[in-house]
């Protein structure tokens, strides 16, 4: 090979080498700017500007690639922790979804009570002032009834004083005393009767019993008087009502009865319509002076001679004031004292 030649390739060869070497430089210089250019953010990041106070070159920016991998591993588990922590809160927000949801069916179930219970608020309020209402009436007519009975307790006193009623009772008193000693009188009389003749007299032993028989002419007695006390008048039926009853009397039904005060003043003739135990109804007959014919009244009943053939009337209802007929029918009379005989001395 000659020198030229040789000469010639050797020119060639560090040409070459320049070339490669130029090239090489022209694109390392592009890839650092490139990289320059990405890496611009380092020198704004809050936890790498630090680092590029002085020096913002590309091999201090190189430099940090070990310290932002750190920051990446650190940056990735924070953010697992808190993919974690975000997995943990969704399900505690879908609990308490869940949680709200069932309160507000909760809610829902007492709004329902609620409207219900202020319905049937209402209904008592309604129920409430009909009852007020009720009651208010319910007063008004106890307050009338209260006026009423006052003004019939004064009506009544006016009519019956408290000296005439208790001077009535005085009289009552005394005539069932003289009934008693005249009933006593009439068996004494009676038992030494039959032992003075050794016949029973024609009449009862007890006065208002039948008499027995006897072959000694009989003699015509008094009439026999009945001690009652008037216990109800019904002037606009003509009937009154009597305490002397079958349990304590002899009335006889249709029998005619002179109705004798107790001062033996007649006021009165009765006729026996019905006779229970206790009482005994009688219709007033015409002629009997009404207006003495008062409640509680003491009187006597004086069989009349003759005896009414007619047959007894059916009940007649008696009605006394502020009573029921029923009530006044059925009135309660204690029954009369038995009659006691006492040996003759």
């Amino acid at each position: 090979m000659s020198k030229t030649l040789s000469l010639i390739i050797r020119i060639v060869a560090i040409l070459g080498a320049i070339a490669s070497g130029a090239a090489f430089y022209y694109i390392n210089e592009q890839n650092i700017k490139v990289a320059m250019v990405n890496t611009e953010w380092y020198t704004s990041d809050l936890e790498l500007k630090d680092d590029f106070k002085a020096d913002k070159t590309f091999v201090k920016r190189m430099g940090v690639q070990a310290k932002i991998k750190a920051l990446l591993t650190a940056k990735r588990a924070e953010i697992e922790k808190l993919t974690r922590e975000l997995a943990q809160e969704r399900e505690t927000v879908d609990q308490r979804n869940k949680t709200i949801q069932e309160k507000d069916g909760v809610i829902a179930n007492l709004e329902s009570e609620k409207a219900d219970l202020i319905r049937r608020r209402n209904e008592l309020t309604a129920s409430l002032q009909q009852a007020n209402s009720k009651a208010n009436e319910l007063q008004a007519a106890l307050e009338e009834a209260q006026r009423t009975i006052t003004q019939k307790n004064e009506e009544i006193q006016t009519m019956f004083p408290k000296e005439v009623h208790e001077m009535e009772i005085k009289r009552r008193e005394a005539a069932e005393d003289k009934y008693q000693r005249s009933v006593s009188d009439y068996t004494r009389l009676w038992r030494w009767a039959e032992g003075q003749t050794g016949f029973k007299p024609p009449h009862p032993v007890v006065p208002g019993i039948e008499a027995v028989k006897s072959d000694i002419p009989a003699v015509k007695e008094a009439a026999p008087r009945i001690p009652t006390r008037i216990i109800a008048v019904d002037l606009r039926w003509g009937v009154i009502t009597v305490s002397a009853g079958l349990d304590n009397s002899n009335l006889q039904p249709g029998q005619t009865y002179d109705l004798e005060m107790a001062d033996g003043n007649v006021v009165g003739k009765l006729r026996v319509a019905e006779i229970r135990s206790a009482y005994t109804v009688l219709s007033i007959l015409p002629g009997s002076k009404r207006r003495q014919l008062v409640k509680d009244l003491v009187v006597n009943l004086v069989r009349t001679p003759s005896v009414s053939t007619a047959q007894p009337s059916a009940p007649v209802p008696v009605v006394v004031e502020g009573t029921r007929p029923e009530a006044a029918a059925a009135p309660a009379a204690a029954p009369a004292a038995p009659l006691t005989l006492e040996p003759l001395p």
